[in-house]
């Protein structure tokens, strides 16, 4: 993402940023656990699941990204951080994309599009 102040900051590269979404009514309801651990200031996350090894492999799966919400994360707040820095750039002439990529039902609608009261990233 690049700034028409400073185009060449290093800020014009491809960044990957995880939102990651709260539990759904229907998870509430069946008393699902959450699989994921958000670190936010370590722009880390660690996935837990069952061990691929058997009981004494603890499944946990830890990844790095540029940026990482939790699901406290308000619409406002990524917008802010992730998608205006895109959109100024384009006003200045830059090339720019926001994509959301995920498996069904990981929040990808409700973050791009949101609802009523709560307005996406992109609105009509």
């Amino acid at each position: 993402m690049a700034t028409a102040d400073a185009p060449s900051s290093g800020r014009e590269r491809v960044q990957v940023v995880v939102r990651c979404r709260p539990m759904s009514h229907r998870e509430l309801v069946a008393r699902r656990r959450s699989c994921v651990k958000v670190f936010t200031r370590q722009h880390r996350i660690e996935v837990r699941g069952p061990g691929r090894r058997g009981p004494i492999d603890t499944g946990v799966r830890v990844f790095e990204f540029d940026r990482v919400y939790d699901s406290k994360c308000s619409q406002q707040q990524l917008y802010q951080e992730v998608a205006h820095p895109v959109v100024e750039s384009v006003m200045h002439g830059y090339n720019g994309t926001v994509l959301a990529y995920g498996q069904t039902a990981s929040g990808k609608t409700y973050t791009m599009e949101g609802f009523d009261d709560q307005p996406g990233m992109v609105t009509t």
